[in-house]
């Protein structure tokens, strides 16, 4: 890590202590880690305003997505994570409830499409 790095994580720990952010539980200084709120990928930055601790865990989950661009495969194999991953746009200022839920939406429509889907094929097969 470089020395600059080390100094902004110090800062980190000393106001938020050595506890993940987005899971809430508590590790040792090592297993956290450096973590943008908003994703640089989407126009996020380097300040200290969008740095916050999490663990290693809960980064990698995160990736570079938010709650309004996570994907439906994602969401699956972890829907804890999405609600603690909202809770902590919102405590920070970065969550957009409206896309949220648009993303949501289009979760369902891609269901409701792989369902229609299934039913096509079992039909098919009970005619055989």
């Amino acid at each position: 890590m470089a020395k600059n790095n080390k100094k902004i994580k110090n800062e980190l720990i000393n106001k938020y202590g050595c506890k993940c952010q987005i899971c809430n539980k508590y590790f040792e200084k090592d297993d956290l880690c450096i973590e943008h709120i908003k994703a640089k990928s989407v126009g996020g930055t380097n300040k200290k305003e969008n740095l916050s601790l999490v663990c290693r865990s809960c980064n990698s989950k995160k990736y570079n997505y938010n709650t309004a661009n996570f994907p439906i495969e994602s969401f699956f194999n972890r829907p804890n994570f999405f609600l603690r991953l909202y809770k902590y746009e919102k405590k920070n200022g970065v969550s957009n409830k409206k896309l949220t839920l648009e993303n949501i939406e289009k979760m369902e429509n891609q269901l409701e499409e792989k369902l229609e889907l299934l039913r096509s094929v079992k039909n098919k097969i009970k005619g055989m």
